[in-house]
């Protein structure tokens, strides 16, 4: 009977996390949507130019920076780039991971013109 209850206590923290619209921290860096507009793209693209990960970028987009086989828990250059797209397909804003590294933990900032910025 204890495996039952300590089960229902989990689920019912699981669904109190859900509709609170909290996301468990760590393993990600966010990327926050001020830009004004809610119909943008957020598409990961590896080093062989393949794309992976697209998710629409609402008020907030996520980096799943959780990586097995390497100890900095971060997007590095050999990883490529992100970019946010319009729904037509294009890039309204750009970032290489060569140019900045983008770590669990970081939050950055999508303005109106374009313009990325850490916090």
């Amino acid at each position: 009977m204890a495996h039952g209850v300590r089960r229902g206590v989990a689920l019912t923290v699981a669904v109190a996390l859900a509709l609170s619209g909290c996301r468990p921290e760590g393993g990600e860096a966010a990327l926050l949507n001020e830009s004004g507009r809610d119909d943008l793209i957020l598409v990961k693209i590896n080093a062989r130019e393949r794309e992976h990960s697209p998710q629409l970028l609402d008020e907030v987009g996520y980096f799943d920076t959780q990586f097995h086989d390497r100890e900095l828990q971060c997007y590095v250059a050999s990883d490529g780039r992100s970019e946010v797209r319009t729904p037509a397909g294009e890039v309204f804003a750009r970032h290489d991971f060569a140019d900045r590294s983008v770590c669990e933990g970081e939050t950055i900032v999508l303005g109106s013109d374009g313009s990325l910025t850490w916090q």
